[in-house]
């Protein structure tokens, strides 16, 4: 099969070579006619080549070896000409191909599939927002976001903060929502961050709830674990607010150290000891001091010892020692009751019956007199 396509694929080039001389002979064929009738060369004279040009036409002539075939074929298939490359170029440029169709098609396709997931999803809202000062960046961020890039209104604007606003931050913006100007809600959204949004004030809301929190006793894992979110909530939030810098004051560690367990305190001393003493001395951070706390709020809600390891610690017990309790706990048992029984007995007897056994065995020794 390999032999008759390599014998189909010669037959081709060879007509392909033949329909080239054909060509060359026809150019060669009306080029002479033109000389002849522009009076370039008289009719009847041969037309005078070269010596390279007539051992072109005479290799055209010739027929030529399978093995130049052979070449040709794959010469050609390797080398490509610049210009046929070129010219595919600009028409894949020019003219859109289907891939480039489908790819489009593709991403519309996944596009309105978002869409419709996004159309099926519950509505995002921000909460309503009551006047605490630690939950105000959070509140504000989740209102720029789901209302201010909704909606360019002001009007509109206003009526969803008054929406999302009782209570003390209600009622310090109620007094806008009468005017009916542009400013408007720039004026009541700028009232509420002077009150609710200063970083100082941020700052002191966190430090107050440090100072009047309880102080945590030893067992109370939930208690240790709600001061450690409570110090990790604090730590981010200095990240973003600059009031917030006096966290890593030794004395408000020292104050928050306080209200844990003693055996923390312990703990957080050697980390000062090893960092106040260490190859570069530094008081450790608040980051540290939360870290430590973390990890112990962690450790005490822990899952409990199973009763396997607990068995397991029993049974490392030497056995001389429990030798040694078994045999004395079983002459404790043997013991006991004759103890228990003759301490009875004696406890019963009674003066009175004595007298009487005396007297019974008097009156029969008499008898027997």
């Amino acid at each position: 099969m390999e032999r008759q396509k390599q014998e189909l694929q010669w037959k081709m080039q060879e007509l392909e070579l033949d329909t080239e001389r054909e060509i060359l002979k026809a150019k060669q064929g009306a080029l002479l006619k033109f000389e002849e009738e522009e009076g370039m060369c008289a009719p009847g004279i041969p037309i005078q080549r070269s010596k390279e040009e007539e051992d072109a036409m005479r290799a055209s002539e010739l027929p030529v070896p399978k093995s130049k075939l052979e070449k040709q074929e794959v010469s050609s298939k390797i080398a490509v000409p610049e210009q046929a490359k070129a010219c595919k170029e600009s028409e894949t440029s020019n003219d859109p191909s289907p891939s480039t169709a489908a790819d489009v098609l593709s991403s519309l396709v996944s596009v309105l599939k978002d869409q419709n997931k996004q159309s099926h999803l519950p509505l995002i809202e921000p909460g309503v927002f009551s006047g605490s000062i630690e939950k105000f960046p959070l509140w504000l961020k989740a209102f720029e976001t789901y209302v201010e890039h909704r909606t360019s209104s002001p009007v509109e604007r206003l009526h969803f903060l008054s929406r999302y606003t009782e209570g003390d931050a209600y009622s310090a913006i109620a007094g806008f929502l009468h005017l009916r100007t542009s400013d408007a809600y720039v004026k009541a959204k700028e009232k509420l961050v002077a009150r609710y949004g200063n970083d100082f004030l941020i700052a002191s809301s966190y430090l107050k709830r440090l100072r009047e929190w309880s102080a945590v006793k030893s067992g109370d894992s939930k208690g240790l674990q709600r001061l450690a979110d409570f110090l990790e909530h604090c730590h981010m939030a200095s990240s973003a607010i600059p009031g917030m810098r006096a966290l890593d004051d030794p004395h408000t560690i020292q104050m928050v150290l306080k209200k844990l367990p003693v055996y923390i305190a312990d703990r957080w001393k050697r980390l000062v000891d090893s960092s106040v003493y260490g190859p570069t001395p530094h008081y450790p951070s608040f980051a540290d001091f939360v870290q430590l706390v973390s990890t112990e709020g962690r450790i005490a809600c822990g899952p409990p010892p199973s009763r396997s390891h607990q068995k397991t610690r029993r049974s490392f017990q030497p056995t001389g020692d429990r030798e040694t309790r078994a045999a004395t706990q079983k002459k404790i048992d043997k013991t006991l009751p004759n103890q228990t029984i003759s301490a009875m007995s004696d406890h019963r007897q009674d003066p009175c019956e004595d007298a009487t056994d005396y007297r019974e065995m008097k009156t029969t020794h008499s008898r027997s007199a």
